[in-house]
Parts: structure tokens; sequence; C-alpha cells
């Protein structure tokens, strides 16, 4: 066997080695890229395991600080331990690899927007002034007209019939017209998120831009009675109970009803807050000082993982809680 022919087998061997040599890097790279997602999936799985369990951890507090404060008190209010951000500290204690954020809000001192209209589908009158009264304020800042066009396509979309109600006014003929067609509800609201489907309530009018508030914090979709709950009412709903009020009057309720000698059993404590006009009757029928909704916002973080829940409660006439819904995002 000649010089050249050993040279080209040593060759072509070199060749296969570095080769094969390749093929088990990318091999070997590959199983370790496989490994490595692996094992971050099984650490993200256990993490989402470990927030889910640390969401329905913190529900199960609130619902227990709720409980507590029903059976203390004959009525809700902001000084309740279930309105202190402090109550829940200690759920640091119990989730320590991570964080946990609770805050419950009181959906009944908000306006409802289902008590917009009676049972014969016409206007409540005494919630239509409220809800003009909040949409025409410097908070929310619409013009008189486009209150009252907003409220009356808000009323078709409530109400059973398909009669268009002033000129703004919106049944089924106007949404299966859009170019994104829909049905109208005809119906109570499920969410107040689905004010985002009747004519004229644009992300703005909702959720606020700029200087400009928007109404979600202020109404509710649970309830239909039209009660307000005057102890845990923001200071947008005071102001649209009646219009003698301002915003000064407002701040004296609000600071009034923080003091821990005033006594808020009554819905009438707003005559004792010395600023009120003494004139001055809020209507007695809209005005509680219990609450019935209760939303629950859990927010539960383990490194870069985040785990978000929000659950709604009601309030049993024996005063304690039960579960109506619960999402987790």
């Amino acid at each position: 066997m000649g010089p050249s022919l050993l040279r080209n087998q040593r060759g072509m061997a070199l060749l296969v080695t570095m080769t094969v040599l390749a093929l088990l890097v990318v091999a070997v790279l590959e199983f370790n890229r496989r490994m490595q997602s692996e094992l971050l999936g099984a650490a993200g799985l256990r993490h989402s395991v470990q927030l889910g369990h640390a969401a329905r951890s913190a529900l199960s507090a609130a619902r227990a600080v709720l409980d507590g404060a029903g059976e203390e008190n004959d009525h809700d209010s902001l000084r309740d331990d279930w309105a202190r951000p402090e109550t829940y500290e200690f759920l640091g204690d119990l989730f320590e690899e991570g964080e946990l954020r609770v805050v419950v809000s009181d959906l009944s001192g908000r306006l409802q927007l289902n008590a917009l209209i009676g049972p014969d589908g016409q206007y409540n009158e005494v919630q239509k002034a409220m809800f003009l009264r909040l949409l025409t304020s410097q908070r929310i800042g619409l013009e008189g007209e486009e209150a009252e066009g907003v409220l009356d396509a808000l009323k078709d979309w409530l109400d059973g019939d398909d009669e268009v109600t002033g000129f703004d006014g919106a049944e089924e003929s106007f949404y299966q017209g859009k170019a994104e067609p829909h049905g109208c509800r005809n119906g109570p609201l499920a969410f107040v998120e689905e004010l985002l489907l009747v004519r004229g309530f644009s992300r703005e009018l909702l959720y606020g831009s700029g200087e400009r508030e928007g109404i979600a914090r202020y109404v509710t979709a649970h309830g239909a009675d039209g009660r307000i709950n005057i102890n845990t009412a923001p200071d947008g709903v005071l102001l649209a109970l009646a219009g003698e009020l301002d915003d000064d009057m407002v701040a004296d309720m609000i600071a009034y009803r923080g003091e821990e000698k005033s006594d808020l059993g009554s819905a009438e404590w707003y005559r004792n807050v010395a600023s009120l006009p003494a004139e001055l009757v809020l209507p007695a029928e809209v005005l509680s000082v219990q609450s019935v909704f209760f939303e629950v916002e859990v927010e539960a973080r383990l490194g870069s993982a985040v785990r978000r829940a929000v659950a709604l409660l009601g309030r049993r006439t024996d005063r304690r809680t039960e579960l109506l819904s619960w999402k987790i995002m």
C-alpha cells in the first residue's frame, strides 16, 4: 500500500471522527437544552402550583376576616378589619418564599347599574338622578346631553323591549348594524366591562383618560335593589347622592365616618356632620349601612412568576359570606 493511499485513508478516518464528534456535540447540546427546558418547565409548574395554593389561602383568609366582622357588627364600614391592608400582613409569614397582596373592596358602596330601571323597564328616577350627577361631575366630565344619551342607551340595553329611548338610545337593530355586530342584552348586565358593548360607553369613560376619572370604580353590576352602603361609598358616589353636596362636604363625611367615636350603625349619621346643611335630606330608600357584595383581589409573587386572582363574595342573611365566583389569571 503506497504512502498516498495511507494518507487518504487517514484523512478519511479523521473526517469521519470529526463528523461523529460534531454529531455527538450536537446531540449533547440538544439533550442539555431539553433537560434545561424540562427543568424550567417543572420549576414553572411548581411555582404555578405554589402560587395557586397561596392565592386560595389568601382568599380563605379574607373570607375569615369578613365573617369575623359580620359576627361582631350588624353594619359594615371601612373601619372594619377587612378594609385595612395591614390585616393581611400575616400572610407573608405563611408564604415566606414569595409575596402576597390582598385587597378587599365593597361593591355595595357603589351605584348599581342594574338598578337604573325598575321592574316595568322604565327609569328609576332616583337612580337616574344619581347617575346623571356622577356622569356630569368634574371627575367624569360629561355634558348634560351626553350623559342623558349614554343613560338612554344603557336603559335600552337593560330593558326587555325593542323601543329606542330618546335620540341616543340603541336597540337590537343598532348593534346588528355595527361593523362587528352583536346583540342587545335586553336584561341585566353581568359585569361592568360589558358596558363597552353599550352605545356611548368608551374605554375612556369606563377607565378614565388624562385628568378625567373613569366610572368603573363608582359602579357595579352586582345588586339591583339600588341600595348603597353610605359607610363605604367612595367620594364620587357620596357626591352623587344629592345635588346640594359639594366636594368639601363629602370630604367632611369621609372624615366623620373614619373617626372611631362616630356611630355608623344608622345611615342617618350624615346628619351629625357639622358642615352639611341642616335641611339636607338624602334619599332614604337608597341608603344602607350593610354590604352584600365584596370583591377580593389577590396577587401572589414567587420570583418572576406572578399569579392574580379575583373572587366575588356574597354576604348571606346570617352575615357570613359565600363564594359566588373565582377567577385565576
